[in-house]
């Protein structure tokens, strides 16, 4: 019995969606004399931006910590030993926001005015990825159905069922777009106007591996 003849194709399939949410990222370095002065000014920030996100009726729990610690700074004195210069505060913290230019503008305006230190950056997400994955897997399947009766008929023949089709369950990164922007804080606080926000669509790729028959 003659052995059937198939081919092996690999599908990219492609997708573009709308972000949904801004991520609001904003951290601080700052050098304080001693341990207590650091975490101070550390207890007083933190307050004063939930308290800030309170004035805006959005939920202080919403911010989320990324980073914190206060460690030991030295300096280099030309001499064989460092210098103990003082304790570094360095925190990063985290807010997601609908996109929505008017309010990322208040939010970064409070923020300014709770802790003029702050640098801040801020990235697009799509939260609801799950129909978009879907999208992207069907599209990758056409592409190579679509491959393989073009190549099917260049070599004489027509393509015949599917026989199997190798998808390994994985993490499809759509949800992210790092449009970071640096915004001081600073500046921020004193900037009336709202942010003119039109972010990039989200886009992804993905591949799916299938075996046809020919006839």
């Amino acid at each position: 019995m003659a052995q059937e003849k198939t081919i092996r194709v690999t599908g990219t399939g492609h997708v573009s969606v709308k972000p949904d949410t801004t991520c609001i990222s904003f951290s601080v370095k700052t050098v304080y004399k001693d341990y207590e002065e650091a975490f101070a000014a550390a207890a007083v920030g933190n307050s004063a931006i939930r308290d800030a996100l309170k004035g805006l009726s959005l939920d202080p729990d919403s911010l989320k910590t990324g980073d914190f610690s206060i460690s030991k700074k030295y300096k280099n004195e030309k001499s064989w030993h460092d210098v103990l210069a003082g304790f570094e505060l360095s925190q990063r913290l985290r807010i997601e926001l609908p996109i929505n230019g008017k309010l990322t503008s208040r939010v970064l305006a409070a923020l300014g005015k709770a802790w003029p230190e702050l640098e801040v950056d801020f990235s697009y997400v799509r939260k609801d990825v799950e129909q978009a994955k879907l999208d992207l897997l069907e599209d990758a399947v056409k592409d190579a159905k679509k491959k393989a009766t073009v190549m099917a008929s260049a070599l004489g023949y027509s393509l015949g069922d599917v026989i199997s089709i190798d998808y390994s369950k994985r993490s499809i990164d759509i949800n992210y777009r790092e449009e970071r922007v640096l915004y001081c804080a600073k500046r921020a606080a004193c900037d009336d106007e709202s942010l003119d926000i039109s972010p990039e669509d989200v886009e992804a790729g993905d591949t799916v591996e299938t075996v046809w028959s020919l006839k």
